[in-house]
């Protein structure tokens, strides 16, 4: 509403996670805080722009905010953040080979980026495990802290069913992190483009030139290095088919640079708690409802879902079947459809779920919403519903009603 009134919303924006925006984004952001260079804070990782179609520099953002003031702003050049808080330093050292190459085949496409330098560094933080998928599996039961990442949504789904555990894609994982990473298939599913560029990509085969690499090979190596920066304490590589010439290449990278230790076992396996089971299942459902969760959102519910399963919160792991369930059957914006959506959002007891659906589908969407919300909500949350409905106007009332009674009745709810 302040820019309706000719005023900037907010006098500060931080925007996290911008190299995977484009510049319209991002002045966005600086029309939200007054074109006020000093209140626009952005951080990124140019290494993790996985996302196809978006080549991001941090002095393209600085030429296009110059651009688009004509010259009359300013803006100060990046700051690198160089100390890792957060991987071991064996974890690091991967990361660093993996940006060496990306630089040697994509000259200037992650600036000036420097490695990371961490607070620790022990022997066997990173392992090249050497198993099939049976004794992969009875140890991924055995260390549920342990989080699965693979290429792509599908084959995150595959491995999460088949393994039990938490499977993510790299694209859902960006941005948080695990005691344990365990990168599965990632060269072995590779594209075909990728299959035959890897050897050269990681200077372990010949055959080709770097001025030879297909162009998706930048995103490939970025997206290696997202997975591989996931991990905190333990980095495991793993692939169950060992044919792939990709597969051959990583293992000759991995083992001629001393990066990692190969084994059987990984080692020191550790159940999660029911209370850890819990937390983690509530991060992946806050990322989830993040506005930028995107496709990804599914492969986070999903991860959520089973989290609170583990931890017995089956309250919570009813909602997250709601959200799920919000997501499968949102194919349209008719009443019709609406109507079915909060309907079964209800029957599941998803209520937030209900609410947020039925404001979608219109002014009776939204009466609905607010008398649901009223009803079920505690606290502030029900009284800000309460005031919200007092105070609303539809015009057809009777419209409204009928809306009301058919969605209360179809849910059971009756006279409540």
């Amino acid at each position: 509403h302040g820019w309706l009134d000719g005023q900037a919303p907010f006098d500060a924006v931080y925007i996290d996670e911008v190299q995977d925006m484009i510049q319209a984004d991002l002045l966005v952001g600086f029309e939200a805080c007054g074109r006020n260079p000093a209140g626009l804070r952005l951080a990124g990782d140019p290494a993790q722009a996985i996302q196809e179609g978006v080549a991001f520099q941090f002095s393209d953002v600085r030429d296009a905010l110059h651009r688009a003031t004509k010259g009359r702003v300013s803006v100060e050049k990046p700051l690198q953040l160089s100390r890792n808080y957060r991987s071991d330093g064996g974890i690091l050292d991967i990361a660093s080979a993996v940006l060496e190459r990306l630089e040697a085949g994509f000259p200037g496409c992650i600036g000036s980026l420097r490695p990371d330098g961490g607070l620790a560094r022990s022997k066997n933080a990173a392992i090249l495990l050497r198993c099939d998928r049976a004794a992969l599996k009875a140890l991924v039961e055995k260390d549920r802290q342990a989080v699965l990442l693979v290429r792509d949504s599908g084959a995150a789904a595959s491995a999460s069913r088949e393994f039990s555990n938490v499977a993510l894609s790299v694209a859902a994982a960006k941005g948080l992190e695990f005691e344990t990473g365990i990168i599965m298939n990632f060269f072995s599913d590779s594209p075909e483009a990728a299959t035959k560029a890897w050897p050269v990509a990681l200077g372990v085969g010949g055959g080709g030139a770097i001025s030879a690499w297909p162009p998706s090979m930048e995103v490939e190596l970025k997206r290696l290095y997202c997975a591989i920066t996931r991990a905190r304490h333990k980095l495991v590589f793993v692939e169950t088919d060992d044919s792939s010439r990709a597969v051959v290449a990583m293992r000759r990278w991995l083992t001629t640079n001393n990066f990692v230790r190969v084994a059987s076992d990984p080692g020191h396996a550790r159940a999660l708690t029911p209370a850890e089971a819990r937390n983690r299942g509530a991060l992946f459902a806050a990322s989830a409802t993040c506005p930028d969760a995107g496709d990804e959102a599914r492969e986070l519910l999903l991860a959520a879902k089973l989290c609170f399963d583990l931890g017995g919160d089956h309250i919570r792991a009813d909602a997250v079947a709601g959200e799920l369930l919000a997501l499968k059957l949102r194919t349209g914006s008719s009443e019709e459809a609406g109507v079915r959506l909060v309907t079964k959002l209800l029957r599941l007891g998803a209520i937030e779920a209900a609410i947020r659906e039925a404001k979608r589908y219109g002014a009776a969407g939204h009466l609905v919403a607010l008398e649901l919300a009223a009803k079920f909500l505690p606290g502030e949350a029900g009284d800000t519903a309460v005031l919200e409905l007092r105070g609303y106007r539809v015009k057809d009332a009777v419209a409204v009603a009928n809306y009301a009674l058919t969605t209360a009745a179809a849910a059971g709810l009756g006279a409540r």
